[in-house]
């Protein structure tokens, strides 16, 4: 099954879950709120999650009423469109 729009704002769970999702070939887009970043491996690591699954960043927001957390856009391109 194909997944045009894949939302996800689980209070801070992103870390922990994007393992599940990332992979996830038939998921199109995701929108997700990401909550307290540090510049920690772990941001890297879920950083390069996305990127390496072919999902690039095209949106990136403050959530004005979250404090310390932001709301990314990712689309999955064909692996061609990173040149890697």
């Amino acid at each position: 099954r194909v997944i045009d729009l894949f939302k996800i704002d689980c209070e801070e769970c992103e870390w922990s879950s994007y393992p599940d999702f990332v992979e996830y070939d038939n998921i199109r887009q995701v929108l997700i709120e990401v909550h307290h970043i540090k510049n920690t491996q772990l941001s890297v690591d879920f950083f390069d999650a996305f990127k390496n699954n072919n999902l690039v960043m095209y949106s990136k927001e403050v959530n004005p009423l979250g404090g310390a957390t932001l709301e990314y856009s990712f689309i999955r391109m064909r692996p061609s469109f990173l040149g890697d």
